[in-house]
Formats: structure tokens, C-alpha cells, sequence
């Protein structure tokens, strides 16, 4: 079962969240209290959604993905900002979170669902439903 918190029970669950932000970034001590205050602000005040897949009271997974416009067109995305899954997914679990994930879009007028990713078992498995490859994003690092 996929669950979406309120702003009320981030508190709560607060531990597992910062844990699996911390599994997923790789994030140094300079950035982690500023990135984790980040998302816990932008988490109470609803800019963005975590949802916790749940088998027989454990979490197996967390799932935080943001709403975001488009300033010239107005178009909608439902952003996966962070998936960490404690243990490996089966595709009727992927399939589970995509029906989520497209509920969410559609309660939020959204046209797209988008995420990043450099996995090449999550590119193909995202392929495999639907999901096109719609940009390539490259960084160039300053500084440190």
C-alpha cells in the first residue's frame, strides 16, 4: 500500500525521509542541514508530496515529487524529486507506483510525469511503461 503524508505526519516520519535523502544524494556535511531543511519546509508547507509504500506496517519505500509549472507555457509536471525503495521493486510494485504517480498528476492538472535518473534498469523499466526520453541534462561543476 502507497500512502501520501500530510504536512502533519511529516514530523513523524521525518528520520526515514532524511534517511533515504541521504541514500539517494550523497550528500557532504555542508550540504545536508541546508538540503534537509530545504525539504522538510517545502514538505510542510505542501510545495511537495511524500508518499511511503507500506507492507505489513514496514516502509519499504519513500517517494517525495513536487508539482511544477512551467513559466511560459503553464504546462504542469508531476516531479519525482526522490524515489529510494529499501529493497529492490517487482514491476507490479513499479506498476503500483506509476498508477500513484498518475493519480496525482491527473488530481493536479499535470500533463507530464518526469523524473532523472542515470540507472539504466530504471531508464529501461520506465521505457517499458510508456516514459520517453524527453532531454538530457549535463553539469558542469564550479568550484569545489
Amino acid at each position: 500500500m502507497i500512502i501520501r503524508l500530510l504536512a502533519t505526519q511529516i514530523s513523524r516520519h521525518w528520520d526515514v525521509i532524511k534517511y533515504a535523502l541521504q541514500q539517494v544524494e550523497r550528500l557532504g556535511v555542508d550540504d545536508s542541514a541546508r538540503r534537509f531543511n530545504h525539504v522538510f519546509a517545502s514538505l510542510l508547507s505542501d510545495k511537495s508530496q511524500c508518499f511511503l509504500k507500506h507492507i505489513d506496517n514496514e516502509i519499504q519505500a519513500v517517494m517525495i515529487t513536487e508539482i511544477i509549472e512551467n513559466s511560459i507555457d503553464k504546462k504542469r509536471t508531476n516531479k519525482v524529486r526522490l524515489l529510494y525503495a529499501f529493497k529492490p521493486f517487482t514491476m507490479d510494485e513499479w506498476d503500483e507506483l506509476l498508477k500513484v504517480l498518475r493519480k496525482l498528476a491527473i488530481s493536479e492538472k499535470c500533463s507530464t510525469i518526469m523524473f532523472e535518473t542515470k540507472h539504466p534498469k530504471i531508464l529501461t523499466m520506465a521505457e517499458n511503461r510508456g516514459f520517453t526520453n524527453a532531454f538530457t541534462t549535463m553539469v558542469y561543476a564550479i568550484g569545489d
